[in-house]
């Protein structure tokens, strides 16, 4: 039997079913995510994150593609699955048969094993994928090796709430109690720097100020596009879509920094491209290479 503390897990800050899915995707992600092209996008339709498969390994062969719909659902009190979590397993089911067609494998994860009555029904579930159920002993599973670091993390002594972090700061700054005064205590550049490295989203909020002046610019822009210079008007439409993408992404990644998915974050950069996309024989030489990300 798995031998995870789940009351550890419980006590983590956020919503228990998005701490569930984030610890099943990073599990993934650095169990299997170096043997092929692992997608994971907020708000995914279907799945929460899928990978498919470049190189065989002990999850499947090449080019088989995987995808895994995590949750903690609720059941009633003799132990099955309540009428709308299974309408939700299989609303997630259809749209992923839509969204990502030729998928070869679908994983129903949860914390607890399905009672037989429940399992019966979900492999009954008409569909061309194959289906499989995991629990918590794959976590317990696969918290091991190179997701060994996600077990300090949500079951053991890395787990930070908002009241342990409290205590930890009250116990730093006792030695200095009598100095220190948080009304008037004014940030240093190594401080602003190491919250900016933590994630604290307040730290990051030149990427909503930045993207709302880069949409601004592009709205002006597009207003005034008419009047500009035939031979020049190609080149601002480019200028315009990416001043516009940028502003979108920067956004966006602030919002995902605000739901703590880090994992997608990193994601985003690894995959980022250029935003410019221009015939390079007829571009002038001073707007070749145009990459906004670098």
């Amino acid at each position: 039997m798995p031998s995870l503390d789940w009351t550890k897990f419980d006590s983590l800050s956020g919503e228990n079913t998005r701490n569930f899915e984030n610890l099943c995707r990073g599990l993934m992600r650095l169990q299997y995510g170096r043997f092929g092209d692992f997608k994971a996008l907020a708000n995914q339709p279907g799945v929460e994150f899928h990978i498919k498969l470049t190189e065989s390994c002990q999850l499947g062969n090449a080019s088989d593609w995987f995808g895994w719909q995590c949750k903690l659902y609720q059941r009633n009190q003799s132990g099955d699955l309540k009428a709308a979590s299974r309408t939700d397993i299989e609303d997630s089911l259809r749209k992923t048969e839509k969204v990502l067609p030729d998928l070869t494998d679908w994983v129903l994860w949860t914390r607890h094993t399905l009672s037989k009555k429940d399992q019966e029904w979900y492999y009954a579930l008409a569909t061309k994928y194959k289906l499989h159920l995991w629990t918590e002993e794959e976590v317990d599973t696969y918290l091991s090796g190179d997701g060994l670091i996600l077990k300090s993390t949500y079951f053991g002594e890395q787990i930070l709430t908002p009241d342990n972090l409290a205590e930890r700061h009250r116990i730093a700054i006792q030695p200095i109690r009598e100095r220190w005064l948080e009304p008037v205590h004014q940030a240093v550049d190594a401080e602003r720097i190491i919250r900016r490295m933590l994630g604290e989203v307040d730290s990051w909020g030149q990427l909503i100020e930045v993207g709302e002046r880069l949409k601004n610019i592009s709205d002006l822009l597009s207003c005034d596009l008419d009047d500009a210079v035939p031979r020049l008007k190609s080149y601002i439409v480019s200028f315009i879509n990416a001043c516009s993408a940028f502003a979108d992404t920067l956004i966006n990644f602030h919002q995902i920094l605000a739901d703590g998915d880090l994992d997608v974050i990193q994601q985003k950069l690894k995959e980022r491209k250029t935003l410019i996309n221009i015939d390079v024989r007829s571009t002038p030489r001073h707007l070749r290479s145009a990459n906004l990300f670098d």
